[in-house]
């Protein structure tokens, strides 16, 4: 059939017969890559009988486990979204390249020597963030009993309000509402100035993102990986930035 076909569009078109050969060609490879996909997946995967398939015992052997296991391609495209250990990955692999080493030498360098050279300073880095870790945890506990908890508001007022005690005195107060509103008159502006602090940096914070400011958290990563990528320039400058700015302050 394909024979007359061709005969009859020699005589109308000689043009048309390339068109329809390159055609049939086409739909042949394709036609070959369809099958060898569904072979590849008879080999890898089995059906369940719902129809649905599932890998193989030998398809679940041969599985990723640990970042070291994986291609290239796959720790690019992971490291691309920030995965640390993706990132990890990437560096052991980039000091391989550049130092002629085996992968166990490579990882040993990144942990040891690397790993160290980049948390340096750490502890002054991360001494603003337990402030607020610890200041906040305290300023958030404590608030409750000193609003409501009799004993405790007559505690903090004897200590350091020096307010008038109620006119039927501290035992009128038996009951947590009418404590709440005798502590009110002076935990009212320091709980009130302490909300709208951390609202007015959090509305500065957002205002500095849109304008592709950075903040101090983005700031002191970027000065991290600048100097990391400046103490080891023989590596990839990218992958060692990357590296730098998901390594953990420990």
């Amino acid at each position: 059939f394909f024979l007359m076909l061709r005969s009859a569009l020699r005589l109308r078109a000689p043009g048309t017969l390339f068109q329809v050969s390159r055609a049939f060609e086409s739909t042949t490879k394709i036609a070959a890559a369809n099958a060898s996909i569904h072979r590849v997946i008879e080999e890898t995967h089995e059906d369940c009988g719902d129809g649905y398939r599932a890998p193989r015992v030998t398809t679940a052997q041969i599985q990723p486990r640990k970042f070291r296991e994986c291609d290239n391609d796959i720790l690019y495209v992971m490291s691309m979204n920030g995965d640390y250990g993706a990132r990890k990955e990437r560096l052991v692999r980039d000091v391989m390249r550049v130092d002629q080493i085996s992968w166990n030498e490579a990882r040993q360098k990144v942990d040891g020597e690397i790993n160290r050279a980049n948390d340096s300073f750490a502890w002054l880095v991360r001494f603003p963030y337990q402030v607020g870790v610890f200041g906040g945890f305290i300023a958030s506990v404590t608030s409750v009993p000193l609003v409501f908890h009799r004993d405790t508001a007559e505690w903090f007022n004897e200590k350091f309000v020096h307010e008038d005690l109620p006119d039927g005195g501290i035992e009128d107060l038996d009951t947590f509402w009418k404590v709440g509103n005798w502590t009110w008159g002076w935990m009212e502006p320091y709980l009130g100035t302490a909300s709208f602090v951390l609202l007015g940096l959090q509305f500065t914070r957002i205002n500095m993102q849109r304008l592709h400011w950075k903040p101090y958290t983005e700031r002191v990563l970027e000065w991290r990986a600048e100097r990391l990528a400046k103490r080891y320039p023989q590596y990839n400058t990218d992958i060692i930035k990357e590296f730098s700015e998901a390594d953990p302050w420990d």
